[in-house]
């Protein structure tokens, strides 16, 4: 045969426009997101009746909006749940809009489930301690309320945190836990 056919193609190649990062807190809390940009739906639970959304776009010149109300990228909006759809569960749905200087938009789902908060009461040893909650995100938690060595926490219900007492700045004593009681009083453990 021997013969060889050339043809010319024209490819018109565009970026997708994408987040470079995402984080979502409540009641200045961070929640726990995995953020890929290429995933586009992503589920958290709450306390609280509003969250925050810092969206940062991967280029500059996109425009974004959160929940319809336009952001700035790499900067906190704050979202009231209650202005947001909701799906069939009662899930609010926060969406994500970013947009490209050339028109082309994509679109990242929050879903948000509001619950009722857990008190978790932390109990130390004494009152010489520190005492440390984290949720998965691995943001400490402030205690609404310490008396004495207990120091009591409003957490959302059913997700893993870890407490860490610590005594004259060295010694520790950490463990996990996962409220799921109106009330769980805990006894922590005695830095070593």
């Amino acid at each position: 045969n021997g013969y060889e056919l050339y043809q010319t193609f024209t490819i018109d190649i565009r970026r997708v426009p994408t987040l470079e990062a995402l984080s979502v807190s409540g009641d200045g809390t961070q929640m726990k997101l995995d953020y890929e940009n290429t995933t586009f739906s992503y589920a958290v639970t709450t306390t609280s009746t509003t969250v925050d959304v810092v969206p940062t776009a991967m280029s500059e010149g996109s425009a974004i909006t959160v929940a319809g109300k336009a952001a700035i990228s790499g900067e906190a909006i704050n979202v009231t749940l209650a202005d947001c759809q909701q799906d069939p569960n009662g899930v609010y749905q926060v969406p994500v809009v970013v947009t490209a200087p050339n028109g082309q938009s994509s679109t990242y789902m929050i879903a948000v489930t509001k619950v009722d908060p857990v008190q978790v009461v932390l109990i130390a040893p004494n009152t010489e301690v520190t005492v440390k909650l984290v949720n998965a995100a691995g943001a400490v938690i402030a205690p609404y309320v310490t008396q004495g060595p207990a120091h009591i926490y409003r957490v959302v219900p059913n997700q893993e945190y870890t407490y860490t007492v610590t005594a004259n700045g060295c010694y520790h004593a950490t463990a996990k836990l996962t409220p799921v009681e109106k009330l769980t009083n805990i006894k922590t453990a005695a830095p070593k």
